[in-house]
């Protein structure tokens, strides 16, 4: 008897050998033209050991430390303990060239510019010292660099 693969049909049984037949193409999904990812930043500052967790306690209550997913609250920070050095112009008192002292280098994730703001803001409010050091970086995926 001769097959001819025109005339057969397509099996639903379930039998496994492949999706029924009006599954999505899951490999050709893509987010409606309308969805935005959020903006993703990545605040990073320098604190005594000290006052890590009220530097913490400040940023966490305005939404940072959040994944971008949503899954993660309050976590998603790293931390590397280090020395953080200032160098002051010679000529300005009080007369001494570089100040030293032992910290912590904290990131965490703000998700939205708004909460990237309100974080720094937060951040200066409780900082210990006269003088907060931070960095505020945007995040880019690799959609966002490859267009």
């Amino acid at each position: 008897m001769q097959h001819n693969s025109h005339d057969e049909q397509p099996c639903c049984s379930g039998s496994g050998s492949g999706p029924p037949p009006n599954a999505p193409d899951p490999t050709s999904w893509s987010a409606p033209p309308e969805y935005t990812p959020p903006t993703v930043y990545r605040l990073v500052f320098f604190a005594p050991s000290s006052q890590v967790k009220v530097c913490e306690r400040a940023i966490f209550a305005v939404g940072a430390g959040r994944s971008a997913g949503g899954d993660y609250t309050e976590a998603a920070t790293y931390y590397s303990d280090g020395a953080h050095q200032k160098y002051r112009p010679r000529g300005l008192k009080p007369n001494f060239v570089r100040h030293s002292e032992s910290g912590v280098r904290v990131e965490t994730t703000c998700v939205g510019r708004d909460v990237a703001r309100s974080a720094v803001e937060a951040l200066i409010a409780v900082y210990p010292q006269a003088e907060l050091s931070y960095q505020l970086y945007k995040v880019e995926s690799l959609d966002d660099m490859l267009g």
